[in-house]
């Protein structure tokens, strides 16, 4: 039986293009925008209801209009890596069935 490669088993970086090569230089945008959220403590302002800029920048003590920039990145961000989750997440799924073997279930294996 001929043993199946995973796609990154194969991958050529020359044939990715140019998105590539710009994923790579930018990917860890969103990684620093969550982690300066996390230092400023940001999520312990929000409450259930939210709040306004206004509020959180006093909270924060900055700027409203550089706090409402950052919950744009922000914002933009959880939505972007909700669509690589939900892109990944099929990518396993049907490379996990790729690799699944059926079995009959009256093969006689079962004790």
């Amino acid at each position: 039986m001929k043993k199946k490669t995973l796609p990154y088993q194969s991958f050529d970086v020359q044939d990715a293009g140019a998105q590539y090569l710009e994923d790579l230089a930018t990917g860890y945008w969103f990684s620093e925008v969550l982690f300066t959220a996390l230092e400023m403590d940001l999520f312990s302002h929000v409450g259930i209801e939210g709040t306004t800029v206004e509020e959180l920048s006093r909270a924060l003590d900055a700027k409203p209009h550089g706090v409402g920039r950052f919950l744009q990145a922000l914002e933009r961000g959880v939505r972007l890596d909700k669509d690589r989750i939900a892109s990944m997440v099929h990518e396993v799924e049907q490379q996990i069935n790729e690799l699944l073997v059926e079995v009959p279930l009256d093969s006689g294996n079962c004790s």
